[in-house]
């Protein structure tokens, strides 16, 4: 995704002018995710809810 660079650096921008602080700390895309050997997808009904990993054990 060769627009994350910006696109992080203006998302900070605004959000620290606008509450004085920034609210957000990680981005989470999921561009590049494959579940077995797929894009991951709503459409193609591959997908993980974030409760769904963090019930996993992940965080």
């Amino acid at each position: 995704m060769d627009h994350i660079p910006i696109h992080h650096t203006n998302e900070r921008a605004q959000n620290i002018a606008a509450t004085g602080h920034p609210i957000v700390i990680l981005w989470f895309h999921n561009a590049f995710l494959k579940v077995e050997g797929q894009r991951m997808g709503k459409s193609l009904g591959n997908f993980f809810w974030m409760k769904d990993i963090t019930d996993k054990g992940f965080n």
